[in-house]
């Protein structure tokens, strides 16, 4: 289980869940501190999905949901929308802890660099809308993406500095502009 109880009825989510592990990972990588407030909630020690947190409220950028397990409730994290967000920074490896979401991980205009992770490939309930599209990143496509079979909406990486070829990805229809 990824959450805690406490006293005051937050939930911590430990370093061990990959979920947060995931999600703070991208907002170091993005840029931290020096994109707050941008990303208001982020890093507050509280459950990314619980407006009532004292320390900030519900991460913005998220849509969740809490998921009942046989032991207890667990953090399912459904969409990242960070799109526009003036992030400056690369996409972490982690971010294939992510594995709840199930539609859009939306990072295009922003200013991220370096290349695209090949764990996004765990991100196998991914169902529609992922957009890489007005950054700065470069390299190749990881044909990990492929993994992404449930995949029926559109993938976007149009304004970067792609090379080679876009992999197949489930039933999306992947579209480069040039």
């Amino acid at each position: 289980m990824c959450s805690s109880d406490l006293a005051s009825g937050a939930k911590l989510f430990p370093t061990s869940c990959p979920v947060y592990f995931g999600l703070t990972a991208l907002y170091k990588a993005a840029g931290g501190a020096s994109i707050d407030p941008v990303l208001t909630g982020w890093m507050n020690d509280c459950d990314p999905c619980d407006a009532t947190c004292p320390q900030g409220g519900r991460w913005q950028g998220l849509t969740c949901q809490n998921a009942p397990t046989p032991s207890g409730v667990a953090l399912v994290v459904r969409r990242v929308e960070l799109r526009n967000k003036k992030l400056a920074g690369y996409l972490p490896s982690q971010i294939g802890g992510l594995t709840t979401l199930t539609s859009h991980f939306r990072m295009a205009q922003n200013s991220m660099v370096g290349s695209i992770p090949s764990q996004m490939g765990r991100l196998t309930g991914l169902k529609s809308l992922v957009t890489f599209s007005q950054n700065k990143f470069e390299g190749s496509i990881p044909t990990q993406i492929g993994n992404l079979l449930l995949m029926s909406s559109a993938m976007f990486f149009h304004e970067n500095s792609f090379t080679g070829q876009i992999p197949k990805i489930g039933r999306a229809s992947c579209r480069e502009r040039v």
